[in-house]
């Protein structure tokens, strides 16, 4: 009768523990498409365009800090021949919010500044670096900790495998 109960508990507790984290919060990438680099007035180099979704599959609000124009200070890459092509004015941090159930769309490029590391067929992955509303008193905290963040790999949520196509 001890062994019923004890299986019995085991099971209820198992089964009334909340999903996976890494379910929580998703990264959906699409349209990894190289582009032409006739833009802001570069006219060489190797230029993907990315558009990327973080989508909140809980039933609360999802909340970070980011910055107003560099959002892709948030996001790394697992190789470090890929960077973000930033264009950014003004730029402060600020406060985000998904809704429960909702995405944040994003539109990026990727700069390849290194071509001896990576080629069209390796396989990358791209991380959200969370820095949570709680960790940060002041706004003028949120660059450190998210530098002291990618520095540790500490709180980075990772799509799935992409791949750089023409």
């Amino acid at each position: 009768m001890k062994h019923i109960l004890s299986t019995l508990m085991a099971i209820i507790l198992i089964s009334s523990c909340s999903p996976n984290k890494s379910k929580d919060i998703v990264i959906h990438t699409s349209a990894v498409r190289r582009i032409n680099p006739n833009f802001q007035d570069i006219n060489d180099g190797e230029f993907y365009s990315i558009k990327i979704d973080l989508i909140n599959n809980t039933d609360s609000i999802f909340k970070f800090w980011t910055m107003t124009c560099s959002w892709e200070s948030n996001w790394v890459f697992d190789n470090k021949s890929l960077k973000f092509f930033v264009e950014c004015p003004k730029n402060y941090p600020v406060i985000k919010i998904v809704k429960p159930h909702k995405r944040i769309e994003y539109d990026g490029i990727i700069e390849l500044i290194d071509s001896t590391n990576i080629n069209r067929h390796n396989d990358f992955k791209i991380g959200f670096v969370l820095v949570k509303t709680t960790e940060v008193i002041k706004e003028s905290e949120v660059i450190e900790t998210l530098r002291n963040k990618i520095h540790e790999n500490k709180d980075i949520i990772w799509s799935g495998p992409l791949n750089l196509s023409k």
